[in-house]
Parts: structure tokens; sequence; C-alpha cells
């Protein structure tokens, strides 16, 4: 809960609800639907490679262990949650509101219109994860910038309802998808900014103007951290002598990162032509631009690494460690060699692969993209952060949680852990051993259950559950909506104002607080705010 993102305002469970309450469903029942769905969402790790009928599959085999994920809920409600998710209001979708657009138009270096699409439907899920992060991580001396992937292969911005910008990177495991910068901590390995990575023709954000690409996501990704004077390590996208001195004299940070194609300024014939006298010797150069004093390291390996930095030193560092494979054409011997390197290489490539490692957690461990099947990008995208969000805090647990004989060790067993506590999470009264009651479902016990939660639980059934459990109706149920001067037909009721209305006494017609499918929408959004709206209480005579 702590590293969940949260957002003010329009949350999740409103923007959901409302998509919901379009379409005449049940809203999402506050936090304790919500984090269900997202328990049930990590759970599907568990199972990769079965479709979703057999995740819902009510059959026992110890084989194959079906896991019966309808003893929490109904598939057809985790389908029209998955589908409705959303993370903006309706009038502020370009999905649903004509006045609102998701792209535009720049003009080109020729002279040309050129069509750019903005991330607009997903801009308050990432800006609540930034935000989140900043309010409750305080990082270590450390911070590491790289790109990760969310995987998608289904619609493009080719189509209206496609994800926004898609990317092709051939040497990731997840070659095709949305690309996603970001900058963790070296130190626990906590995620703590992250941005979306927008087309070429997008129009130029902060940085962009007189920087290189690269550069100016470094700066945008690490500039919650300016003048902290902490040590950013990049790989060779982002670093080069422009960035090192960028990040220094606007920023207050150090870089080190390896130079490969970005050579400007950088000595980097000097160092290939330069005469090591063995592998893991080392040279360094020094040298003033503008003002910030930059060094150039490099270090022979089995070839030659190249080192642009602002900070560190040429003393002797931890030796690097490495597997050779031997053969003498009759058996194979693998054994260990060490390698000696300065401080300055030993400190980048310890610090380097944090978000490697991250992704290896995410999306090799977790797999939530892999598992989890979805046709909406947002839900794709929901999963990726998601996936994120369970990363860290099992990183978290690791680096705070002392040790002793009840620490969770493995990664699967904390997120079965912590699925297992989603699931049967007791958010806002709900007891845990309700699950398997769906919000779509009638449920002949609501009534009592809601006397005892009391206006905090707003859950809609259909009519059909009252005239099944007390008979209130000779035939169909009807009853005309609850609202004040309204003639439309209900087809839903509240439970808990139902249960109000019925105080101790015997169930009757006049305590059906019903609302149609107009009502229902406001009287949802307004008691999930704790607010009344009209005369919800007001008898209305039965059709």
């Amino acid at each position: 809960m702590l590293l969940f993102p949260k957002m003010g305002g329009f949350d999740i469970v409103s923007c959901t609800s409302e998509r919901l309450l379009k379409t005449h469903r049940p809203a999402v029942q506050g936090k304790h639907e919500l984090f269900k769905f997202i328990g049930l969402v990590v759970m599907t790790s568990f199972h990769p490679g079965m479709s979703r009928d057999d995740l819902w599959l009510e059959e026992e085999d110890d084989f194959i262990g079906y896991p019966r994920f309808g003893r929490f809920m109904t598939k057809d409600r985790f389908n029209r949650l998955c589908g409705a998710l959303s993370f903006v209001p309706c009038d502020e979708d370009p999905n649903h509101n004509p006045d609102v657009s998701h792209s535009g138009f720049v003009i080109n270096p020729e002279g040309k219109e050129q069509l750019f699409h903005t991330w607009t439907e997903a801009q308050p899920l990432i800006d609540a994860f930034n935000d989140t992060r900043k309010a409750v991580v305080t990082p270590g001396p450390g911070l590491c910038v790289d790109e990760c992937m969310c995987k998608w292969r289904g619609k493009d911005d080719r189509f209206s309802d496609g994800m926004r910008h898609v990317t092709k990177i051939l040497r990731k495991p997840e070659s095709i998808g949305a690309e996603i910068e970001g900058v963790c901590c070296t130190t626990c390995g906590i995620m703590l900014h992250i941005e979306m990575v927008d087309s070429k023709h997008a129009p130029a954000k902060q940085f962009d103007h007189k920087n290189l690409k690269g550069t100016a996501i470094m700066q945008r990704v690490c500039n919650h951290f300016r003048g902290s004077g902490r040590t950013v390590y990049a790989d060779s996208a982002f670093a080069s002598v422009h960035a090192a001195y960028c990040l220094w004299q606007q920023q207050g940070l150090y870089l080190m990162g390896p130079v490969k194609t970005a050579t400007k300024k950088f000595p980097k014939k000097y160092l290939n032509e330069h005469e090591y006298r063995f592998q893991g010797d080392s040279v360094f150069l020094q040298a003033d631009v503008g003002g910030c004093t930059v060094f150039a390291t490099g270090w022979k390996d089995s070839r030659i690494k190249h080192i642009v930095s602002t900070c560190g030193t040429s003393l002797a560092g931890a030796p690097h460690h490495k597997k050779v494979w031997t053969n003498n054409g009759i058996t194979s011997t693998i054994h260990g060699k060490e390698i000696q390197r300065d401080a300055t290489c030993a400190e980048y490539f310890s610090n380097c692969g944090a978000i490697d490692l991250h992704n290896r957690f995410r999306q090799g461990y977790l797999a939530l993209e892999r598992s989890l099947i979805v046709r909406q990008w947002k839900m794709r995208l929901f999963a990726t952060i998601l996936g994120m969000v369970v990363v860290d805090a099992f990183f978290a647990y690791s680096y705070f949680y002392p040790e002793g004989p009840d620490k969770i060790k493995t990664f699967t067993k904390f997120t079965g852990t912590l699925a297992k506590a989603l699931v049967f999470n007791t958010f806002e009264g709900c007891e845990s051993d309700s699950m398997s009651a769906s919000a779509d479902a009638a449920d002949d016990d609501s009534i009592d259950s809601a006397m005892s939660h009391g206006n905090s639980w707003h859950r809609f059934h259909g009519l059909t559950s009252l005239q099944t459990k007390y008979g209130l109706w000779k035939n169909k149920p009807s009853r005309r909506c609850s609202e004040t001067n309204c003639t439309k037909q209900a087809y839903k009721y509240c439970v808990a104002c139902t249960a109000n209305k019925r105080g101790s006494g015997q169930m009757a017609r006049e305590h059906v607080v019903a609302f149609c499918s107009e009502h229902l929408f406001v009287h949802s959004l307004a008691t999930n705010k704790g607010l009344v709206v009209g005369d919800s209480g007001t008898d209305s005579d039965d059709e």
C-alpha cells in the first residue's frame, strides 16, 4: 500500500466506476474490490500459459491444479474491470469526449505537418507513481538510469484505441512495446521515477531544446534529486561529455557512464591507441569543460572500455571475477579468473545493472505481461506498473526488514503472500471471509451483511435477488427510481441504503431504495465520497 500510486481527485475507483455505470454495470465497490482485483491479477503470474477460462474452471484436478478464481470473483466481473480500467474521468478521455484529443500536429524540419500522439489517458497514473515515490522513498547516494519495456503487440497509434507509441528494440527480451525511461536507487533497487517515451514528432519537453535526447531524458528523470550530489550511473545511450557537463552544471549531480558513439570532446582514439601493459590496466585523462572537471578512463578487458565521469578515483578497485572455460580435447573445465580494475570502473560496473535487475524480476520472474492476456493497452500498462510496485515492495522488504526466522527469502513466496493478502483484504470494513461474493451476483445475505457495515458498503444488486429471498412482488419485480421526481424504471437497488431504511423490522417493498441507470451513477459517486445526493430515501410508487 505504501508504494502503490496514490491518485488525487478522480482516482482509479471513480474513473473505472464511471465507465462501468455507463454500460449499466455495478460500480467498483471501493478499495476493497479494486485490491481484490489487483490480487487476482498478481495471482495469474503463478499460472503462466493458462487461458482465462482455465483460471476460472471449477474442476478440482490435483495433477493440473486449476486455481478456481471463481471463488473470489466471477469471470465476467474480472473481464469488465479489465475493460473499464481507467485513470482519467470520461470528460478528459479522448475515447469518450470528442472535444479532447490525444494527438496533434507539429511542423517537422521539412516544413510539413506531422501527427503525434500523447499519453493523455495514462499520464495521471505515471504522475501518481512518481509522486508516491517522492513522498515515501529517500534514495541512497547512487542513481541508475536505463530503459524498461512494456510488452505490447496489439494495436498501435494508427488506431484511435491503440497504444499511443510503440517502440521496437530488437536487443531487448521483450522487443516490441512501450518504452519507459526510469531511474532507480542503486542501494535498495526501488524504482524512483518513470517517464513514457513519446514519438520523435512530439513537442519538445523540459531540457529538450539545447540537449541531446538522451541527456534531456536523464535530466528530467533525475530532476527531483538536483543539488543532492548523488552519482548517476547511465549506459551509453545517455553518457557523453556534454551529458556530464549538463548534469553537473545544471543539476549538481555526478555522472559515470560508458562512451560508444557519443564521442564529441571525448578522447576515444587516444584511449584505443594507448599501449596497455596487461589485461586490467587503466589510463586516466582529465579536462576542464566549461568550468567542470571531466575524467576519461580507459580500461583494458577483453576489449577496451571507455568511461566518462565527473567523479571517481584512479586508485585500485575491487577486481572483476570472470568465468573462463577451457577444453583439453577430452574434458571441459570452468574456473575463475581475477582481472584488476581501477576504482572508477569497479564503482560503475557494480551499480550500472540496478534497472536490469529490476527488469529481470518484473519481466522474467513475475511476468505479468505474459500471464495476463489483455486487449486494452491501458490494462497492459497498468500491469507493467503494478509489476514495478510488486518488485519495489519485495526490494524494500528485503532491504529494510531485519533478518529472522520468519523473514520471507524468495520472491515467489513474497508474491504469493502479497496476492493472498490483496484478495482477502479488509479495506472499508469488509470481512475477509466474504470474498466469494461478487458485486454483480446476487448475494442472499447482502442486506443483513450491509446492516453490520453501515453506509460505507454501497453495493448494487438486481431486484431479482430480493424477489428470490423475500418474495416482495407477486410476479416480476418492478419498481420506479427512488430519486425525487424521477419516474424511470429502476433496475438496481442499493444494498446499504435499503438495509438502513429497513432497520430491524421485516423486509417490505417500501424499504427498497432502487435507482435508474442515470441516478445509480450519481448515487454511486456520491456515496463513494460520503455525500448525500437529493432525497434518495424518498418512497416511490410500485408499478
